[in-house]
């Protein structure tokens, strides 16, 4: 929100935009050799290098910035990626309903039962007094497999902001939890909304047959 800060692949996916415009130069090829001890300064090394740092590691691409002379901050003052509070005000203005997607997108599954309290809390507690909402929904970054049943327990629990919904991204299924519902990553795919949803609904009968169209929380 506000353009704030960047979420970690896209500055991963911006240095290796960066990289390839300036066509990997041997120069900062060993630069990265040497920084981060590769066995090879090769292209190929370094790119896998980028992409394979993680939520945890997320500080490195800062650092690896600096190797191609890439500022982030930069970036989002000139290129904006994300909504503005001003943006968001107006789009509830119109009727959309607003909801949390945490602080900073991580995998939730790599973090701990508190970091992951921390995120839900935080991010929806901010956007709700930020735009004084009557009602709570949270998103999952990436997906929610793998939560565990006591996390969405906690949920309820003194203390927490008000939820009435949250979403996963597994398509059509049940979900043991009443208040979280499974949604269609639209995003995912170029054929027409209406042919997604009647494959997603043909997938899920079919999962049905194999008793594999339920989501099971330990």
């Amino acid at each position: 929100m506000d353009n704030r800060n960047l979420f970690f692949r896209y500055k991963a996916s911006l240095i290796l935009d960066r990289l390839q415009h300036i066509n990997y130069p041997p120069s900062v090829l060993a630069l990265f050799q040497r920084r981060y001890h590769l066995a090879r300064a090769h292209r190929i090394t370094v790119r896998n290098l980028v992409l394979g740092v993680n939520y945890r590691r997320r500080a490195e691409l800062d650092e690896m910035a600096k190797l191609v002379d890439l500022d982030f901050t930069a970036f989002l003052k000139v290129k904006k990626p994300y909504l503005t509070s001003t943006q968001i005000n107006e789009l509830a203005d119109t009727g959309f309903y607003i909801g949390a997607h945490s602080k900073d997108h991580p995998l939730f599954t790599d973090l701990t039962r508190d970091e992951q309290i921390t995120q839900y809390r935080e991010s929806l507690s901010l956007v709700q007094e930020e735009f004084g909402l009557p009602y709570g929904l949270f998103s999952f970054p990436f997906t929610d497999d793998g939560v565990s049943a006591s996390f969405f327990a906690a949920l309820s629990e003194e203390g927490m902001p008000t939820l009435d919904a949250s979403f996963g991204t597994a398509g059509l299924k049940f979900d043991p939890v009443d208040f979280h519902f499974q949604r269609v990553p639209m995003e995912m795919n170029r054929f027409p909304a209406s042919l997604m949803v009647k494959g997603e609904y043909t997938y899920y009968l079919l999962k049905g047959l194999l008793g594999r169209n339920e989501i099971t929380r330990e």
